[in-house]
């Protein structure tokens, strides 16, 4: 990812734990205050429940399979 701000939206192909937790931890940062970040599969494993946990985001939910969490300041 470059450092512009004009980021819509990132894709991310993998499954496993590891690789998840990578592109989270990458895409995370550019996101601004109160923007979302979306994981497909996100019930494949828990990854995305341990980085909500992790990042401060207790309102983080996954829906349908899809997990959202939305950028807090804290």
């Amino acid at each position: 990812m470059s450092s512009t701000r004009e980021t819509e939206a990132i894709t991310h192909p993998s499954r496993t734990y590891e690789h998840m937790l990578w592109e989270f931890e990458i895409a995370y940062p550019f996101l601004r205050l109160g923007e979302l970040l979306f994981a497909d599969d996100a019930v494949w494993n828990s990854v995305f429940d341990d980085f909500a946990r992790q990042g401060g985001t207790p309102e983080a939910r996954i829906l349908h399979g899809v997990g959202v969490l939305r950028k807090n300041g804290a």
